[in-house]
């Protein structure tokens, strides 16, 4: 029988931070706050880009729009909550994300759809 936990993992190319946000009371204010609090460090992962393309009406213009869409390969044993960030060590670049989708849970791994986190 094919071990695919291990054919699947060997494909983890890339690692990741996760952190979560936990609600805390500030005691200046007594404001009811979020603070980031790291979840999981030096996870191995794999992320894959697709560029999705539309046509245009216009025939003038082959491509109208792009978009990009970013997956997370990652263990299925690992919770990733709604709202996470997560940061993703690319070739030594790192990357910040959020989760931006439910989770597809296969057998030996899960497939997330992430959304760069925009800090602005």
């Amino acid at each position: 029988m094919v071990d695919y936990r291990s054919q699947i993992e060997k494909t983890y190319i890339h690692s990741c931070n996760i952190f979560i946000k936990k609600p805390f009371k500030n005691p200046v204010t007594f404001e009811n706050q979020f603070i980031q609090h790291f979840y999981i460090k030096n996870q191995p992962c794999r992320v894959s880009f697709k560029n999705i393309y539309s046509n245009s009406n216009n025939s003038f213009l082959p491509v109208s729009n792009s978009s990009q869409q970013i997956k997370l390969f990652i263990d299925e044993k690992i919770q990733i909550l709604e709202g996470s960030i997560i940061e993703i060590f690319i070739n030594s670049k790192k990357s910040t994300f959020k989760k931006s989708g439910t989770p597809a849970f296969y057998p030996c791994h899960q497939e997330i759809l992430l959304q760069l986190e925009d800090f602005a």
